[in-house]
């Protein structure tokens, strides 16, 4: 089935794209940025009273955001606690495999084209990124393959040298849905030939926490979504403004230690 590609109002689009298809059922994967969060609970409960069915799915997240809290019933707020909670809360079952076979009937629906958004500058100031970026779940898989058979094995120390090839590169396919976390985590404990996190060897344990990093930022920025905006740390909000821009030009030049003196003080 082809890509179908439509422009409109979210609440009026999918309607018209069902009554366009006679679907009875939709189906999508959860977005936790809130204001996407929201849009998406609109949508779900206007198709519903349209007499769609509708299932959405967690798959781009190992946690949902409101699955792990505090024992006092509170979102986390810093990382460390956060990855202990979260192996203590959840369990992860393994990937469902592929399935053997989709039937799809053919539709015929009208449809943009990815031209027709024009995404691309007419200037090909891309070309340098297309030797190093290849987008789609083939390439997720191929990089994968490498992390697990080369880049995991000394991935503790060379992640932190920019000129040593030390990170998987699956930041890109995570953020589009290429590859899943779950596909990523289970991967590694299989490769390390362990189902106890404990059993970790040092880069193995090293890497799951940067997927962990990956779950809190979308823990944090889903109970706090003024961090977009505004800092997290009070003590800088409570430091006038001009100051704060005085810093932000030394830390670009290098000079860093005068806001860390202020904060540590």
């Amino acid at each position: 089935m082809p890509l179908v590609i439509k422009i409109g109002k979210s609440l009026v689009v999918p309607s018209k794209l069902i009554m366009e298809t006679r679907a009875s059922a939709i189906y999508w994967n959860r977005l936790y940025k809130p204001v996407i969060y929201e849009r998406n609970r609109l949508i779900e409960r206007q198709l519903r009273s349209e007499g769609i069915l509708v299932k959405t799915f967690k798959t781009g997240l190992l946690y949902e955001p409101w699955e792990i809290k505090t024992k006092s019933n509170t979102p986390f707020k810093v990382s460390t606690p956060f990855w202990k909670r979260s192996l203590q809360c959840v369990s992860l079952s393994p990937p469902r495999p592929r399935p053997s076979q989709i039937q799809l009937t053919p539709l015929k629906v009208q449809s943009l084209t990815v031209k027709d958004l024009e995404l691309l500058s007419n200037i090909n100031w891309y070309s340098n990124i297309q030797k190093y970026w290849h987008p789609g779940e083939v390439a997720a898989k191929q990089k994968l393959d490498i992390l697990l058979d080369s880049t995991l094995l000394e991935y503790n120390k060379s992640r932190d040298f920019p000129e040593l090839l030390g990170t998987s590169l699956l930041s890109p396919h995570l953020h589009f849905g290429e590859i899943s976390p779950k596909q990523i985590w289970h991967a590694v404990i299989q490769k390390e030939k362990t189902k106890d996190i404990n059993d970790l060897s040092t880069s193995g344990s090293a890497y799951l926490r940067q997927i962990s990093w990956r779950e809190f930022a979308h823990h944090v920025l889903f109970h706090f979504p003024y961090i977009e905006t505004e800092s997290s740390n009070f003590r800088i909000l409570r430091i006038p403004l001009v100051e704060r821009q005085n810093w932000l030009s030394n830390s670009r030049c290098g000079h860093a230690s005068t806001l860390a003196n202020r904060l540590d003080a």
